[in-house]
């Protein structure tokens, strides 16, 4: 709840400790309460503040398990990603190619003027 609500990372420790109640109370004081009490209680003050952006990532992540992935290489690592995503990156890649071939063929251009003149 609290990494949805843009609070960590905090890592997948199942114990009670000094960087959860410090994430806790990050988020009180995130939310406007005057008095920061590190306690998450179902239904009470914070856990009702951290509802709404959770229940908001939930469906997000289950629209994303109904959604085709792709999985592709982008700069030397391997991602996977859903259409949007790669439509964007596939663009952003033929863009740097096309540059790059439009460069070499100027410099083509510029050595094989360079021969004739030789």
């Amino acid at each position: 709840m609290l990494a949805a609500n843009g609070i960590g990372p905090l890592g997948q420790s199942a114990k009670m400790d000094a960087g959860l109640i410090k994430a806790i109370n990050h988020f009180q004081k995130k939310a406007g309460f005057k008095v920061t009490d590190s306690v998450v209680d179902p239904g009470g003050r914070t856990f009702k503040a951290l509802l709404p952006k959770y229940q908001k990532a939930l469906k997000a992540l289950e629209k994303a398990r109904k959604e085709s992935l792709y999985q592709m290489k982008f700069k030397g690592k391997t991602i996977l990603c859903n259409k949007a995503e790669y439509d964007r990156l596939y663009a952003q890649a033929l863009k740097n190619v096309h540059s790059r071939v439009s460069s070499l063929l100027s410099y083509n251009r510029i050595l094989q003027m360079n021969q004739k003149e030789y």
